[in-house]
């Protein structure tokens, strides 16, 4: 699902990384970011934040 979401979100799936970690959560790194969420359903606020340019560079 991690992978699908960022081909459909236009991302690059080489530029990002996930890590669960002992405590129950998953940490998304990305070129512009970084995110942790807890391990139950964080796949929709992953999907979530790609849609809302999370990680997207910021233009300023």
């Amino acid at each position: 699902m991690f992978r699908a979401l960022l081909l459909l979100s236009g991302h690059t799936v080489a530029d990002f990384s996930v890590e669960a970690d002992p405590a129950g959560h998953v940490r998304v790194r990305g070129p512009h970011g970084t995110a942790t969420y807890a391990s139950r359903n964080w796949t929709a606020q992953f999907g979530k934040h790609l849609y809302e340019g999370l990680f997207d560079e910021l233009v300023v």
